[in-house]
């Protein structure tokens, strides 16, 4: 199984986190059951060829995508595997998908279904360069189209984003925005499909399972207040504790990420 990790255009800095090629051709990984973490990403995601399976033995879209992820996710890998995934950052999906984010979470959705046969068509012909030349210049052009198509829905993504980092309450985030602290809440959801408090938690088990995921270095992630906080998280999203994650559970998968770029995202087990 090899992964390739790519970096988009400066332009999409804090919208796309990276570009991914997942190629198992070689048949590393044929009807294996994957597990997929909680991620603080939405995905988008084309399949090039045998396409997976759900737990419940629904074959996913060719051309998808997936809202953050709160709960880990399970799905059998297909006879040949080979797929590319744009990583958006929670203010990038906003503003690509207005509005969307209550109908993606925990949900993978045919694209054609959210934005369009043409979009979804011009996003797989993206793709398909990347996979065939390693060159990002089309993903690059897409996402900046999609996104600039969005500006005014953007910045109301980008708002809630900015308006948490700077405050320490949620009162006081939504005072800022001159709204109730309900009313911040449901546009906060409508956007992104999840709390505030549980898009942070999601962004600290990510950062978390990088560092459980590499020997020899501590385990105890500095955003969590001591290891008692960050073990109850670990077991209340993942079902495991770091020290067990590093020591058993790593998969194939996880270190094919590992490999292929170290402070890229932890989204297999």
């Amino acid at each position: 199984m090899k992964v390739s990790f790519y970096r988009p255009d400066p332009a999409l800095t804090g919208l796309v986190e990276a570009y991914v090629l997942v190629d198992d051709r070689d048949g590393g990984l044929p009807f294996s059951p994957v597990t997929t973490a909680p991620m603080p990403y939405g995905v988008l995601s084309v399949n090039f060829c045998d396409r997976s399976v759900d737990s419940d033995g629904n074959r996913h879209p060719e051309i998808a995508f997936l809202g953050l992820q709160t709960a880990i996710r399970h799905w059998v890998a297909g006879n040949a595997t080979l797929f590319a995934m744009v990583l958006l950052s929670p203010v990038g999906m906003a503003g690509m998908m207005p509005g969307l984010g209550q109908h993606t979470g925990n949900a993978l959705r045919n694209l054609t279904d959210l934005l369009g046969p043409g979009q979804a068509a011009g996003l797989r012909a993206a793709a398909a360069r990347l996979m065939a030349f390693g060159k990002t210049d089309l993903l690059d052009r897409w996402c900046l189209s999609a996104l600039s198509a969005q500006t005014l829905r953007a910045s109301m993504g980008e708002a809630l984003i900015q308006s948490i980092g700077r405050h320490r309450t949620l009162y006081a985030a939504a005072s800022s925005m001159d709204i109730s602290v309900r009313g911040f809440q449901r546009r906060f959801h409508r956007e992104f499909g999840t709390s505030p408090t549980e898009l942070s938690n999601l962004v600290r088990l990510q950062n978390s399972m990088k560092t459980a995921r590499r020997p020899g270095t501590g385990l105890l992630d500095e955003r969590y207040a001591d290891q008692s906080h960050q073990i109850r998280h670990w077991r209340r999203y993942l079902g495991t504790t770091p020290g067990r994650y590093r020591r058993f559970e790593v998969s194939a998968a996880a270190r094919a990420l590992e490999c292929a770029d170290p402070d890229g995202a932890a989204f297999y087990m």
